[in-house]
């Protein structure tokens, strides 16, 4: 089981943030100078997991960043340094550095600034934290000012327990990754021993259900997707998957009938 610590003291938070951040960019000059120009004069935001590393003293492979940048001026920054890169599944841009990846969005090309679900005219700090998915992610620093957001990622901690940011309908529909979700969610809990929220499960059954009405056969598609993701075979196995999906309907069949009522489509 991992470990995973809440983040209680900010200021040294940002501290150590610094000394990362600080590193990656000497380390790399072509990534300095990336973040040099695209954050001079804009936006941009630190979120998710480059600041959970940093949280639980891991070294980050990646760091997904937002910024407030057109598309058209990211791309001129790519090829203007040469950057080597490809758009990543959010529509974004991965770029491939030396030890690490960068992955950036503009506010209009982030999945949820795109829907309007979150309003891209007046992107705050409070905004993007609660426009995640998972509380899991929920980690939001301002590049220019320090101000950092993880409210939602500390009670995920010292609950242990995964759920759901925004339980708006609209912004769980439209979320794109509904396979690769349902995956992260179970690796997640059994690699930290976090329990899964009522409307996590919830999630899950609904749309295994789908599934097996778009395609027949639910778990040889969510396990084809595993497959993709070898880092999940060392944590949960085929047989393990369906184990925790039994337990998971077990569990919705027990709380239907204890509170006398139907769970479904409803609570998304």
């Amino acid at each position: 089981m991992g470990e995973l610590n809440a983040i209680e003291n900010l200021n040294h938070f940002r501290d150590s943030f610094l000394a990362v951040f600080d590193s990656l960019k000497k380390a790399n000059p072509l990534f300095n100078q990336f973040v040099l120009n695209a954050t001079e004069f804009k936006q941009a935001y630190v979120v998710g997991g480059f600041l959970r590393d940093i949280a639980n003293n891991t070294q980050p492979r990646d760091l997904d960043i937002l910024l407030g940048l057109p598309d058209e001026e990211i791309q001129s920054l790519i090829n203007n340094l040469s950057l080597k890169y490809y758009k990543n599944r959010f529509n974004g841009y991965k770029i491939v550095f030396e030890n690490f990846d960068l992955d950036c969005w503009s506010f209009d090309s982030n999945w949820a600034f795109k829907k309007r679900l979150l309003k891209s005219n007046s992107p705050s700090i409070e905004n993007i934290a609660n426009g995640t998915f998972l509380n899991f992610d929920s980690l939001v620093l301002n590049v220019h000012t320090l101000k950092i957001n993880v409210k939602n990622y500390n009670k995920c901690i010292l609950e242990r327990k995964l759920d759901v940011v925004r339980r708006n309908s609209r912004y769980v529909m439209y979320n794109p990754t509904k396979e690769a979700n349902i995956l992260r969610f179970l690796y997640l809990s059994k690699k930290y021993d976090l329990s899964l929220s009522l409307q996590l499960k919830l999630y899950i059954l609904n749309h295994i259900n789908t599934f097996e009405i778009l395609y027949g056969n639910p778990e040889q598609r969510l396990l084809a997707f595993k497959a993709k993701y070898p880092k999940y075979a060392s944590v949960f196995s085929d047989k393990d998957y369906n184990s925790m999906i039994d337990d998971i309907k077990e569990e919705l069949n027990h709380y239907s009938k204890e509170k006398g009522a139907i769970l479904g489509r409803q609570i998304f």
